[in-house]
């Protein structure tokens, strides 16, 4: 039977730095922003940083799990790992730079958004690199390392943040200032791991790895693209379809909910997806099914109690972030759609179990397939209920996609036995 103290160990980490400075995170994004910038400026810094999260998801194209389940099993394959994929990162960032630039010309973007955006480009490739070398915390399960570079993380780009915010109260220039904490910080969390984990040698530098490993990463790298996409979308259609205005309420509304996300991130996707990995491919089938039940009730029952909570104080909360009345409608999106959550927590685990169980042609295409069903629905929804149709659309694409990966997951499960 498989030790869960390191697992857990672990966790204690991340989450205590996490719910430490997330706090803060909390209050300079949904407060000092939301408070400085008026609903129009909110919208469009959401607006920017949800339509570049899409485009440079393209910078990571599933490598990032991909690394974590396979240096997980095999420590000293991590500098050839880093120094090619970081390679690869470099150019598909130029990639997704092109990508952002080109979607904001052709949405017609004010020059305000559209400088917004450019900024957020400079922020989107900071983290994406940053996010890169911290998945070799998780491969090696040293997460006390990744819990440092979190809250050196939100320090720098809270501050960098508040200064040009409070100096300029423009969404590009917070951006900006924002930009120039991520930079520090993944400047330095890619300088640690390449002296301790990872090191970068140029003889390890090969196309043929790249190439041989891009057919293995294709279906992680489409899975990390659509799910993005899943999570991101809404606000962009809700500023293309309804303004600028509606993209802060829905967007204000977004971020508290997007808040709690570290909970499932930190439990399904830092701790647990590394031993899953190992648990499954040295065959311990029972141990591996056993974590996975362990881990989901337990997100059940926390995400539940905080759902619950958030419905009944909604307005209170809302009103605690602004006294601006422009901001009335995020009080009813929100009291619904922090019900994404609870279904999320879920997913989130069935979604690195079936990860590690080599499903990942399986779960790129019911992403896709979800996208498009999201789409669809805010298409429709948007125009006609306004920010409530972006709410609803999640809500049920959030439920589709969990039903579909309960019934694989069992399906897969009972196939292997244990």
């Amino acid at each position: 039977m498989t030790d869960y103290r390191d697992v857990w160990r672990n966790v204690t980490w991340l989450s205590g730095v996490s719910l430490a400075v997330k706090p803060f995170w909390f209050a300079f994004i949904t407060v000092a922003c939301v408070r400085v910038l008026g609903k129009e400026g909110y919208g469009m810094l959401e607006t920017a940083l949800s339509l570049t999260a899409m485009t440079f998801s393209v910078t990571g194209f599933g490598v990032g799990s991909y690394t974590v389940r396979e240096v997980a099993d095999d420590h000293s394959r991590s500098a050839q790992f880093f120094t090619n994929f970081a390679a690869l990162r470099l150019g598909l960032t130029v990639v997704a730079l092109g990508a952002a630039v080109l979607t904001a010309y052709v949405l017609g973007y004010t020059p305000v958004l559209f400088a917004t955006v450019l900024a957020a480009c400079g922020y989107q490739a900071a983290h994406s690199f940053m996010q890169y070398a911290r998945k070799y915390f998780r491969a090696f399960e040293v997460l006390k390392y990744e819990a440092v570079s979190v809250a050196v993380e939100k320090g720098l780009v809270i501050a960098g943040g508040s200064v040009t915010l409070l100096a300029t109260q423009a969404p590009h220039w917070t951006l900006v200032g924002m930009t120039t904490g991520m930079v520090a910080v993944a400047g330095g969390t890619v300088l640690w791991v390449v002296r301790h984990l990872a090191p970068v040698r140029r003889d390890l530098l090969d196309a043929s790895f790249i190439k041989h490993s891009l057919w293995k990463v294709a279906p992680f790298g489409l899975a990390g693209l659509f799910g993005v996409l899943f999570f991101r979308i809404d606000t962009v259609m809700v500023q293309a379809l309804l303004g600028d205005a509606a993209a802060g309420q829905y967007g204000l509304a977004f971020r508290i909910v997007a808040a709690l996300n570290m909970l499932p991130l930190i439990v399904a996707r830092a701790a647990a997806f590394p031993r899953l990995s190992s648990l499954y491919g040295q065959g311990e089938i029972a141990d591996f099914r056993r974590l996975v039940r362990f881990s989901a009730w337990g997100l059940t029952g926390a995400s539940l109690f905080i759902t619950v909570g958030i419905t009944l104080t909604a307005p209170f909360i809302i009103d605690l972030m602004t006294s601006d009345p422009g901001y009335g409608p995020a009080k009813s999106a929100l009291r619904i759609l922090c019900w994404v959550f609870a279904l999320t927590c879920v997913r989130n685990m069935l979604y690195v179990a079936l990860l590690s169980m080599n499903e990942q042609r399986f779960v790129a295409g019911i992403l896709g397939g979800a996208v498009l069903f999201n789409v669809g629905l805010n298409a429709v929804l948007i125009p006609t209920v306004g920010i409530l149709g972006a709410v609803a659309a999640t809500i049920a694409s959030e439920a589709t996609l969990l039903g579909v990966y309960a019934v694989r997951y069992r399906q897969r499960v009972n196939a292997v036995g244990g």
